[in-house]
């Protein structure tokens, strides 16, 4: 695992948060972009709770931001993965390469956690898509 989610992980999870003491999905890659890479990302501010809106939420975000889509057989650390418990996209989290690759996101009820793709699927979860941002 990189040594950078280890400043993350635990971390609790709460609607709307932006960090340091607690994140929600996209608070958490916001901070993640900002601290490890000097990239500000936009605030998407929306009630988590709301999948609806979370999943218009994030392609706004993505139309305006400069991602550009990238083959999620093909990730690198810190793309932006799109996760799901059903088929449109509403959770978000940031992919993390070393040691075979995981996703770090903040998630309801278990805060800041790290899965290797074996656990996302166990949990339910499916990568819907996958973006890399340019700096």
């Amino acid at each position: 695992m990189s040594r950078w989610v280890f400043d993350y992980l635990g971390k609790p999870w709460e609607n709307g948060a932006q960090g340091p003491n607690a994140y929600d999905c996209w608070g958490l890659v916001r901070a993640v972009y900002r601290e490890q890479l000097g990239i500000a990302l936009p605030v998407v501010d929306v009630d988590a709770h709301k999948p609806l809106a979370v999943c218009r939420a994030f392609a706004d975000a993505r139309m305006h931001s400069g991602w550009t889509p990238v083959d999620r057989q093909a990730l690198q650390e810190f793309d932006a993965i799109e996760l799901s418990l059903g088929e449109k996209p509403h959770h978000v989290g940031i992919w993390c390469a070393a040691d075979g690759g995981g996703v770090l996101s903040a998630v309801e009820g278990a805060g800041v956690v790290f899965q290797r793709r074996a656990s996302l699927a166990l949990h339910g979860w499916k990568i819907i898509a996958a973006y890399r941002r340019a700096a």
